[in-house]
């Protein structure tokens, strides 16, 4: 690619975008500007894109970070994993552990992908603010639309055309709620049945579930019962949710409200109407702000 349309896809990228800028100062956050370039990518569906994460990379730095990746060499500019890298190593402000010191990491959390997520102890601090860690797992029938509730969440945009899951997929999203700083680890499990056993691996440790159906597709809803008894022989204690999604189909609608909360209230759970399409009922999921049956 040459300098002249690499300039010019920059350029582009500043004005199709809500940029967070990065100037490498004592004040920028290099966590926070790589997970909002991570953010956007998945929200444009570019996540795989080297090319659109690193001008996406440079479309958002100014100052000094801006002189700094000018002066990298051309295979650290060409790759977005060796540009993290380079990024978390220059501009990484150290960490000072108070004693007791923390607990490692486990293995789970180094390797998201290929071992289930178990909870992590908050860190010690001496801030009143507290670090929680909350894991996710959405589950569901095949073409419900949990990639894209997924989607709608993280980036608030609506995705019609997303490849179907294969095994699962997780994601990461901080959040404030209150004091308290939350990390989010979201886990999207297909719902085909050959994924079935490394479901029931990623159940544990779980704190949320989310159960969603079809408002469309009567099977899906049908399928329901099966995902809560997936859930509970699982031996989790999670919060679980039933998300009727889709409910902006009001013409094509083959599950009534009634029913879905009729169901909720039979089997305890929390219920709540969505539409990843239209983004109704989705803010509700954030803070846990939905009525729980008794």
């Amino acid at each position: 690619m040459s300098d002249v349309d690499a300039s010019s896809r920059v350029n582009d990228l500043r004005v199709q975008t809500e940029l967070l800028t990065f100037d490498g100062s004592d004040t920028s956050d290099v966590t926070t500007f790589l997970q909002n370039v991570k953010r956007v990518a998945f929200s444009q569906g570019r996540q795989r894109d080297n090319d659109w994460l690193v001008d996406y990379a440079e479309a958002s730095l100014t100052g000094d970070a801006l002189r700094w990746f000018h002066e990298l060499d051309e295979d650290t500019v060409d790759s977005w994993k060796a540009l993290r890298g380079a990024f978390l190593h220059r501009f990484k402000k150290p960490v000072s552990v108070p004693a007791p010191a923390a607990a490692p990491l486990s293995p789970a959390i180094l390797s998201p992908i290929t071992q289930p997520l178990m909870r992590a102890l908050p860190p010690t601090s001496t801030s009143t603010s507290k670090l929680k860690n909350i894991k996710i797992l959405i589950v569901g029938d095949p073409g419900v639309g949990k990639s894209s509730l997924l989607v709608r969440y993280l980036g608030n945009v609506w995705m019609p055309s997303i490849l179907p899951t294969v095994g699962i997929h997780y994601e990461t999203f901080r959040e404030r709620r209150g004091e308290d700083k939350v990390i989010l680890h979201l886990w999207d499990g297909s719902g085909a049945e050959q994924y079935k056993a490394l479901r029931t691996i990623y159940y544990a440790g779980t704190d949320r579930i989310w159960i969603v159906y079809d408002v469309t597709n009567r099977n899906s809803f049908d399928n329901v019962r099966s995902w809560v008894q997936d859930a509970r022989s699982s031996g989790s204690n999670a919060l679980v949710f039933l998300l009727a999604n889709k409910c902006d189909l009001s013409d094509d609608r083959v599950v009534t409200e009634r029913e879905g909360r009729v169901l909720a209230i039979g089997q305890g759970l929390n219920y709540a109407e969505v539409s990843a399409k239209s983004n109704e009922g989705v803010q509700q999921l954030r803070g846990d702000r939905l009525p729980k049956f008794e």
